[in-house]
Parts: structure tokens; C-alpha cells; sequence
């Protein structure tokens, strides 16, 4: 396949694509009953999924520390605050929402906010991912200023002593004074730095176009071998949590898992909706909680079923409410594209003035 049909406007259609069925199984792992298999399945490599693709659009590092950070920290940090006092004002207009809050106290809330990086009861729990992200990035940029000039073999061996450390950091978590934990997602970054260097790899050494000539023959065993060794033999995994179980199955089942989805969106060679859907990814990543709660009231008013996400929801209403909320992702994105049309209007405005 030529350059000139892989990328466009500067973006990759199969990372975009990619993008969008990480976002579709984002959607139904929220949904689908906790530890069934299929919820087992998605958390395998979902999450991981994400960081990898995010990597795949990393460039080499030009500028120096400084400037890294505050864009990264522009990119990162800035949304997950946006989106979490987003997520507070809306769940302070909403009574039921609001009591819960009141109940958990506000030195809880502030605690999950600020130092776990991982809003709880404000149906944005998902921006931990940007937190943990914008650490990744960090390591990201030490690993390549030290060691990007390195024999790839030897790079990739350095990246792999971060799955150690990923793994073992549980064991200081009791330890932490005030949070309990590492905070501000700095634990689970150093997993997702690894898929991140991963995806900076792959894409550097043009891994994916080379695989694409034998990915028909690819995907079907790569699928097999992330269900075996991640559903099927590892069970429930989760990176934000630092739960791993066999962390040698869990790194099989996740990069036969980012293998397949990465593949299948290159041989599609062009998917309108799901590049569309990966275009769009912020805005429908921090939005996607609320709308499975919407969805979940709008079930309940019509049937009086009230169901608990990831606790007794049946596979059937999940895909289902899966789809209405594919279909509510155009109204969001659509939206987004006429707020950042709106802003950049006003801000040309403002520099004539």
C-alpha cells in the first residue's frame, strides 16, 4: 500500500481506525458484567491498546525537557482537569448524583482527584488514562534520550526491565503514606510506558505495513492466542489497578491482542465511522461514562429494569446499549467539531482586534 493512502492530514487511517474499536470495546467493558469472560477478554488489552496506539504517534524528541512536558502537560493534564470539573458540575445539577458525592466527603473526593488522579463517583473514573499517559510520555523521554541511538534489540531489553518494576509496585502500596498508593498514576504509567514504547517501535521500524502482506494469515492466531492466554488462562487484569495476574500471560494476551485490532484496522483499509470515531477520541473517551448512565435511566424508565454496569448486565443489553451509545458518540463529536469551530472563530476574532 503506498504512503500517500496510509496517512492523511498528517494522521494514519488505520491508527484512527484502531482507535475506534479500542473506543467500542471501551464502551462494552464498562458495561458487561465484571469477571464473565467477555469483560475478561476486552480488559486484556484495551487499556494497553490505547497507550500503544499512542506511541505508534510519538516522533522523535527534538526539544529539551522543559518543553516536552509542557506540551505534554497541555495535552494530558489539562484535559483530565477539564473533564473532571466537567464531570463535577454535572453531577452537582443532578440530585441523586449530587447526594453521593455529599456522602463521600470532599476530602475523599479531592484525595481521588488530585493525588490517585482517578475521579471516583463522578462517572469519569476513565481519566485516570490521561494521567497515567502524560507519566508514560515522561519515561518515554527519558528511555529515548538515553538510549534511542542504541541497537533496536537493546532498546526494546531496556524499555522490558519497566514490567518488573510494573508488576512489583503493589507490593509498596501499603507503604504510601497518605494516598496508599503511588500517586498521580505514576505506577500504572510505567506499564503504559511500555506499550508506548512498543507502539514507538513498531511504527518507527514500519512494523505494521511489513506485517500487512501476511495479516490475513495473522489475525486468526494472534485473536486465538490473546483469548487463551488472557481470558481463558489469566483471567481478570486490569493496568490501572496494577493487577497483572501471571504478568507473562497478561504481556502474550496483550500484545496478541493490540496485534490483531492493529492488523484487522490496517486490512480494512479505510472504515469512515471508526476513523471518524478515532478522530474524535477525547472528547468520546471522557464522555462515554455518562452517556452508559443516560442509557442505562432511558432503559429503566422504559422497562423499570435498573441494572448495575459491569455488576448483572446480561451480553444482549450490552452490545445493545453498547450501539445507542456508538450512535449518541456523533451527536458528542459533532458538537465537539462545532465548539473548537467556535473557538478558533473567536480567537481569530480577537487577534484582529
Amino acid at each position: 500500500m503506498k504512503k500517500d493512502t496510509i496517512t492523511s492530514n498528517n494522521r494514519t487511517y488505520y491508527i484512527d481506525i484502531a482507535r475506534g474499536i479500542a473506543l467500542t470495546f471501551l464502551v462494552l467493558g464498562h458495561i458487561v458484567t465484571g469477571n464473565s469472560f467477555l469483560f475478561n477478554w476486552i480488559f486484556s488489552f484495551h487499556m494497553p491498546l490505547f497507550f500503544f496506539l499512542a506511541g505508534m504517534c510519538a516522533k522523535d524528541i527534538t526539544v529539551d525537557f522543559l518543553s516536552y512536558t509542557t506540551k505534554k502537560a497541555n495535552r494530558r493534564l489539562l484535559p483530565y482537569f477539564i473533564i473532571t470539573a466537567l464531570g463535577f458540575l454535572i453531577c452537582m445539577l443532578i440530585p441523586s448524583y449530587r447526594a453521593v458525592i455529599f456522602n463521600d466527603g470532599w476530602v475523599r473526593q479531592l484525595k481521588h482527584c488530585f493525588l490517585f488522579m482517578q475521579p471516583i463517583n463522578l462517572y469519569i473514573g476513565q481519566a485516570w488514562f490521561l494521567a497515567s499517559l502524560f507519566w508514560a510520555e515522561l519515561y518515554f523521554f527519558i528511555w529515548y534520550k538515553i538510549y534511542h541511538r542504541f541497537p533496536v534489540l537493546l532498546q526494546l531489553s531496556i524499555a522490558a526491565l519497566l514490567i518488573p518494576i510494573a508488576s512489583n509496585l503493589w507490593q509498596i502500596q501499603p507503604y504510601v503514606p497518605l494516598t496508599g498508593r503511588i500517586p498521580f498514576h505514576m505506577d500504572s504509567a510505567c506499564m503504559g510506558a511500555f506499550c508506548y514504547i512498543l507502539g514507538f517501535l513498531t511504527q518507527k521500524y514500519n512494523l505494521v505495513e511489513q506485517a500487512s502482506k501476511w495479516a490475513l494469515f495473522l489475525i486468526p492466531p494472534a485473536l486465538f492466542l490473546n483469548i487463551y492466554l488472557g481470558a481463558f488462562s489469566n483471567g481478570y487484569v486490569n493496568i490501572c489497578n496494577l493487577v497483572y495476574g501471571n504478568v507473562f500471560l497478561f504481556l502474550a494476551a496483550m500484545i496478541f491482542g493490540i496485534m490483531a485490532v492493529v492488523l484487522f484496522s490496517f486490512v480494512l483499509n479505510r472504515c469512515t465511522l471508526l476513523e471518524w470515531y478515532g478522530q474524535h477520541s477525547l472528547p468520546l473517551f471522557a464522555s462515554h461514562t455518562f452517556l452508559i448512565y443516560l442509557v442505562r435511566e432511558f432503559i429503566y424508565w422504559i422497562t423499570g429494569k435498573h441494572y448495575i454496569m459491569m455488576g448483572d448486565v446480561p451480553n444482549n443489553i450490552s452490545f445493545l446499549m453498547t450501539g445507542v451509545i456508538l450512535l449518541l458518540f456523533l451527536i458528542v463529536g459533532k458538537g465537539y467539531d462545532l465548539l473548537l469551530y467556535q473557538y478558533h472563530f473567536l480567537c481569530k476574532k480577537i487577534k484582529k482586534l
